[in-house]
C-alpha cells in the first residue's frame, strides 16, 4: 500500500509536460484514464492499469525514476551524455542485480557487450571495453571543425551496413566530445524530438551541442526536413548521425563522411576481445590468422560468442557458420513451441521494416495463432523466473522498462530472414508472406480480442507497423491498400498516433481535401491525441494558410478537442469571438489546461469569476493555478492560504503563494523551510520572503548533506560575513558545484586567494563561470599572468576554447601585444562575435581608444539591431547583452555620436517599454544631459555641456500593437 501511495504523490507532482512524456514512454492514451475528473483520480487510473500487469508497477516506478534522474532540464527525445548518464546506467545494473539471483546474471559483462544484448551499450563503452576504430580521431577532429564553421547538418556521419559497429562508434565520439567539454544530447526518439523537443534548446553562449542520432535511415524524409530547417535557423545544434545510408535531404561530402573499415580494424577488435574476455581468446587468435578479411562484424562476433569448432577459415565458411547458428537457435525454440518459432520469423519481418520493439503479448498472440490449443498464452504468460523465455535469449533481449522484446542485433533478423530464403528453415519469406503478417497483425487489432492489454498492445503494433509498411516498404503497401487500412484502423476506434500521422506527413499521396475528410473522423476517434493533432496545426497553416479558421472550426465541431487546434483557433480568429468561445471552454470539467491557461490570458479581468472556481478546483493542474493566481492578484489572497497548506502541493505554486501573499505568509514560509526534502525553490523563494529572520534556517541548511546548490548560495548571500566558516568548509569540499564555489570565492574575498590562485593554475580544468571570481580575487599576481598569456597562446594556436576563457584573458590587467592582436581578431569581425567577448576586447584598448573607434562607431550604429535581434530571439540568451553599446557610447572620440545614440535609444524606449536594459536606459539618460561613462574603467564619469535636448525629442508612449489577425 506504501509503493501505491508514494508513487501517486511522485505522479501529482509531475509538471503536464513531463505527465504526457510519462504516458508517452509507458504507451498509455488518455482513454485508457477516466476524463471529467482530478489529475489525482486520473493518476489512480493509472496505478491500477499497471497493477492489472505484470511487473507493471515496478516499470511505472522505473519510467518515474527515468524522468527524474536527469539533474537538468532535457529536451523531449534525448538525454544528456557524461557523468549522470554512467550513473543511471549503473543504478540500472546494481537494481536488475539486485531482483536476480545470486549467480550474477545481471550483471553486465564484456561477454555481453559483445554479444549485443541490450542495456550494455552504454556501459560498455563507459568501461572501454570497445575496440578503438582507425577513423577514431580523425571524426572528433572533424566533427569539432565542422561545428566551428557552422557546418552542422549533419556535420559528420557514419556511414556502413548492419553490424559494422557503427552504434558504438557513435557512442565512443559522443564520449569523446564530452570529454572535450562539449554539451552532447543523445536523440533516443528522433520522432518525438523533432514534433516537441526542438525548441526546447537553449542557445549558450553560442558554443555548440551536439545532438547524435542513431540509424538515421529510419527517420521519415518528412521529420528530416523539419529538422534540417530547424537545424539551418539554429547553427549552435551540430547533428551527427549514424546509419546504414544517409538520408537525401541531408547533404555531405565524403571526406565527413566515415565508414567502419572491418577489414582494417579486424585485428585491433580481436585483441580487445581477447584482453577483456580471456574465454574467448582462443578463438579470437584463431580468427585473425584466418583469410576473413571482408568478413562482416557481427557474424565474426556471433562465432564468437558460440565458440564454434572448428573455426571458419574463409569468408563463405563464416556465412554458413553465422546462418546455421541462427537456425540451431530457431530449431531449438521448433521442438518445443514450433508455433513461437515461426511467430519469431515474424518478429523479423517487424525488425526488416524498421519496427524494433516487439510487445510481449503480440509475440504470445502471434505464436498461439501459429500453435493453437497448446496453452502458449499461460504457458509464457509470467516473464520473470520463468525457464521457457530462456529458449528465445539466443535471439531475442528482453527490456524489462518498455515491457519489449528486441533482436539482440538488427543482423540476427536479417539472418534469419536470409535462412529461410536458403530454404535453411520455415516459413520461406517472402513479399507475399510480408503482406500476409501485415493484414494479419490489422485484422486482428481491429477484431478485438477481449483482454485490455491484448488489444492496447495490438493497437499499437499495427499502427506503428502499417506505419513502418508504408513509409520503408510502400512498394508493398500502395496508396489504396494503405488508405483501406487506415480506414479500417479509424472504424475500429484505434486511437493510436502512428498510423494517425499518416494522414499529415507526406508518405501518401492524398489531396488535401482527402486528409482532411480523414482528419474529420480522427477527430471522433481521437479527439485527445496532442501527438496527431500538434502536427495537424502546422499541417493546416501550411495547407490552408487562407481557410486556416474554418479548417480548425470543421475540425472542432467534428469532435476534436486537443490544446494545438482550439489554441490554434483561439489564436487566429477576432478577439470577440475568441473571446466567446474562451468563456465557454473555461467552464468545462475536462478541459486541458493548456486550453484553460490561453482562455484566461485572452478574457483577462473578465474571467476572474471563473478563476476563483478554478483554484478551488481540487486536483487542479499547477499551471493553471499559477494563471489564476497571477490573474487574480490581491483578491486570491485567501485561496493562496489554502494552497500553501495543502499536503504534497507543487512547488511552482507554493512560490506564487508565496510572491502573492509576501509578509503575510511569513509564518507558512518558516513550516516550509523546515519541511523535509522540500523543493530548492520553495526553499530560495522563503528564505528572499524572510531574509534575516531566516538566518537560523539558513545555517541549518548549510549544513544539510548533499544541499542543493541553489540553496546553499541563496544561504551565503543571506547570512554574509557570519557564513565564513562554512564558506571554507564548502570551498574545500571535493566535486562541490562551481556556482556554490564561486558564492564561497565572493564572500570570502582575498581571505580565498591562495584558493583563487590554485584554480587559476589549473584555469582549463575550472569551470568558466568560477574563474571569472577567481581572476577578480587574484589580481595581478604571476599565477593571473600566467594563466591568462597561456589562454591567448592556445588561441592563437587555433584550439578550441571556451568563450569564457578568451573574456578573462582579454580582461585580464596585462598589457601585451598578444592580448591587443587577439582582440583586434575578434573586433575585425565583431558582429559575428559573441557579444561579452566584444566587450572584452574593447577592454583591451583601455589605453588605445582611438585603434578601435572605427568598431565602436559601427556598434553605435547598428544599436537597434543588436537590440532588436535579442528580442527575436530571446530563448537563446541567458541574458540580455548590451555591454558592447555601453562600451561603445563611452568612446572619448564619439561623443558626439553618442549623444545622438543616447537619444534615438530614449525614443525607442518611450514608444516601446522594456526594450531597453535598466542599465542602457541609465546610461542613456545620463548621455543626453552630457555626462559619459568612463573609458578605461578606473576615471571618474566625465560631463560635458548638453548639445542635443533630451525630452522635448520624446513622442509619447504607444501601446504596442496587437499582433491577432482581425
Amino acid at each position: 500500500m506504501s509503493d501505491r501511495i508514494s508513487l501517486l504523490d511522485q505522479l501529482n507532482r509531475l509538471p503536464d509536460s513531463q505527465w504526457e512524456e510519462l504516458l508517452f514512454r509507458l504507451e498509455v492514451e488518455l482513454y485508457h484514464l477516466r476524463t471529467g475528473v482530478s489529475k489525482s483520480q486520473q493518476n489512480i487510473d493509472l496505478i491500477k492499469l499497471f497493477e492489472q500487469q505484470e511487473s507493471g508497477l515496478p516499470r511505472l516506478e522505473n519510467q518515474l525514476r527515468e524522468l527524474a534522474f536527469f539533474k537538468k532540464f532535457t529536451p523531449t527525445g534525448t538525454y544528456p551524455v557524461g557523468e549522470e548518464l554512467r550513473q543511471r546506467e549503473e543504478a540500472r545494473e546494481e537494481e536488475a542485480v539486485a531482483r536476480g539471483d545470486i549467480r550474477g546474471d545481471y550483471r553486465i559483462t564484456p561477454e555481453k557487450f559483445y554479444s549485443f544484448q541490450r542495456g550494455t551499450e552504454w556501459l560498455g563503452v563507459f568501461r572501454e571495453w570497445d575496440a578503438p576504430r582507425s577513423f577514431r580521431k580523425d571524426l572528433l577532429n572533424t566533427t569539432i571543425r565542422n561545428s566551428q564553421q557552422h557546418r552542422n547538418c549533419p556535420a559528420t556521419a557514419i556511414i556502413g551496413h548492419g553490424g559494422s559497429g557503427k552504434s558504438v562508434a557513435l557512442r565512443r565520439l559522443a564520449l569523446d566530445l564530452v570529454e572535450q567539454g562539449y554539451q552532447v544530447w543523445w536523440v533516443e526518439n528522433p520522432t518525438r524530438l523533432i514534433e516537441l523537443g526542438l525548441d526546447d534548446f537553449i542557445d549558450n553562449e553560442g558554443k555548440p551541442q551536439f545532438l547524435l542520432i542513431d540509424e538515421i535511415q529510419d527517420l521519415d524524409s518528412s521529420y528530416v526536413e523539419r529538422l534540417r530547417r530547424h537545424l539551418k535557423q539554429h547553427p549552435f545544434l551540430v547533428l551527427v548521425v549514424a546509419g546504414r545510408r544517409l538520408p537525401n535531404k541531408l547533404k555531405l561530402g565524403a571526406k565527413d563522411q566515415f565508414t567502419p573499415n572491418e577489414a582494417a580494424d579486424r585485428i585491433t577488435i580481436l585483441d580487445k576481445i581477447a584482453e577483456v574476455l580471456p574465454a574467448w581468446a582462443t578463438t579470437a587468435a584463431q580468427l585473425k590468422a584466418e583469410s576473413l578479411r571482408e568478413a562482416r562484424l557481427v557474424r565474426i562476433l556471433v562465432v564468437l560468442a558460440r565458440r564454434q569448432e572448428p573455426v571458419p577459415k574463409t569468408l563463405e565458411e563464416l556465412e554458413e557458420v553465422f546462418l546455421q547458428i541462427l537456425v540451431d537457435d530457431l530449431e531449438r525454440i521448433r521442438e518445443q513451441f514450433p508455433g513461437l518459432a515461426t511467430a519469431i520469423m515474424d518478429a523479423a519481418v517487424f525488425q526488416e521494416v524498421g519496427m524494433t520493439a516487439l510487445s510481449i503479448s503480440v509475440l504470445i498472440a502471434l505464436a498461439d495463432y501459429h500453435q493453437p490449443n497448446a496453452g502458449i498464452p499461460i504457458l509464457f504468460k509470467r516473464v520473470s523466473d520463468n525457464p521457457r523465455w530462456n529458449l528465445v535469449t539466443p535471439l531475442l533481449s528482453f527490456n524489462p522498462a518498455q515491457n519489449h522484446l528486441l533482436f539482440c542485433h538488427n543482423e540476427l533478423a536479417e539472418g534469419l530472414i536470409q535462412a529461410s530464403q536458403a530454404r535453411l528453415t520455415q516459413p520461406y519469406i517472402d513479399d507475399d508472406y510480408r503482406k500476409v503478417v501485415l493484414d494479419r497483425v490489422i485484422r486482428w487489432a481491429t477484431a478485438r480480442q477481449g483482454n485490455l492489454e491484448v488489444d492496447k498492445q495490438l493497437a499499437a503494433t499495427a499502427s506503428w507497423l502499417l506505419r513502418h509498411f508504408v513509409c520503408q516498404r510502400s512498394n508493398l503497401v500502395n496508396q489504396t491498400t494503405a488508405f483501406n487500412y487506415i480506414h479500417q484502423l479509424l472504424n475500429a476506434e484505434i486511437k493510436h498516433n502512428a498510423y494517425l500521422s499518416l494522414i499529415v506527413n507526406n508518405a501518401l499521396n492524398l489531396e488535401p481535401q482527402e486528409r482532411l475528410n480523414l482528419l474529420l473522423t480522427a477527430a471522433q476517434v481521437a479527439p485527445n491525441s496532442h501527438k496527431l493533432w500538434g502536427l495537424v496545426w502546422k499541417w493546416v497553416n501550411t495547407s490552408y494558410p487562407k481557410r486556416q479558421e474554418e479548417v480548425l472550426q470543421k475540425l472542432y465541431q467534428a469532435g476534436c478537442r486537443s490544446s494545438p487546434i482550439l489554441n490554434g483557433w483561439l489564436h487566429i480568429i477576432p478577439l470577440e469571438k475568441a473571446k466567446a468561445l474562451a468563456k465557454k471552454w473555461i467552464k468545462k470539467t475536462n478541459q486541458h489546461s493548456h486550453v484553460l491557461c490561453k482562455c484566461l490570458e485572452l478574457l483577462g479581468q473578465e474571467a476572474k469569476e471563473q478563476a476563483l472556481v478554478l483554484l478551488s478546483k481540487s486536483g487542479q493542474n499547477p499551471t493553471v493555478l499559477c494563471k489564476c493566481l497571477e490573474l487574480l492578484g490581491q483578491e486570491a489572497k485567501e485561496q493562496a492560504l489554502v494552497l500553501l497548506s495543502a499536503p504534497g502541493q507543487n512547488p511552482t505554486v507554493l512560490c506564487k503563494c508565496l510572491e502573492l501573499l509576501g509578509q503575510e505568509a511569513k509564518e507558512q514560509a518558516f513550516v516550509l523551510l523546515s519541511a523535509p526534502e522540500q523543493k530548492p525553490t520553495v526553499l530560495c523563494k522563503c528564505l528572499n520572503l524572510l531574509g534575516q529572520e531566516a538566518k537560523e534556517q539558513a545555517l541549518v541548511l548549510l549544513s544539510a548533506p548533499e544541499q542543493k546548490p541553489t540553496v546553499l548560495c541563496k544561504c551565503l548571500n543571506l547570512l554574509g560575513q557570519e557564513a565564513k566558516e562554512q564558506a571554507l568548509v564548502l570551498l574545500s569540499a571535493p566535486g562541490q558545484n562551481p556556482h556554490v564555489l564561486y558564492s564561497c570565492l565572493e564572500l570570502l574575498g582575498q581571505e580565498a586567494k591562495i584558493e583563487a590562485q590554485e584554480k587559476i593554475a589549473s584555469w582549463a580544468e575550472t569551470n568558466p563561470v568560477l574563474l571569472s571570481q577567481c581572476f577578480a580575487i587574484a589580481g595581478e599576481t604571476p599565477e593571473a599572468q600566467k594563466a591568462a598569456e597561456e589562454i591567448l597562446l592556445r588561441w592563437q594556436a587555433g584550439e578550441n576554447l571556451n568563450p569564457a576563457h578568451k573574456i578573462f584573458a582579454l580582461q585580464a590587467p596585462f598589457n601585451t601585444e598578444l592580448r591587443q592582436q587577439m582582440a583586434l581578431q575578434v573586433l575585425n569581425n565583431w558582429y559575428k562575435q559573441y557579444r561579452p567577448l566584444v566587450t572584452s576586447a574593447l577592454t583591451a584598448f583601455w589605453n588605445n581608444p582611438n585603434a578601435v573607434t572605427d568598431c565602436c562607431r559601427q556598434i553605435l550604429k547598428r544599436w537597434y539591431q543588436e537590440i532588436e535581434y535579442y528580442h527575436r530571439n530571446k530563448r537563446k540568451f541567458n541574458k540580455r547583452q548590451d555591454a558592447h553599446i555601453i562600451k561603445a557610447l563611452a568612446h572619448p572620440s564619439l561623443r558626439k555620436l553618442a549623444q545622438e545614440t543616447a537619444t534615438q535609444v530614449l525614443q525607442t524606449e518611450a514608444n516601446s517599454p522594456g526594450f531597453l536594459t535598466p542599465l542602457l536606459h541609465q546610461q542613456a539618460l545620463e548621455i543626453t544631459q552630457g555626462k559619459f561613462p568612463s573609458w578605461t574603467g578606473t576615471e571618474e564619469a566625465e560631463t560635458e555641456p548638453l548639445t542635443i535636448p533630451q525630452m522635448a525629442v520624446l513622442r509619447p508612449s504607444k501601446p504596442p500593437k496587437s499582433k491577432r489577425r482581425v
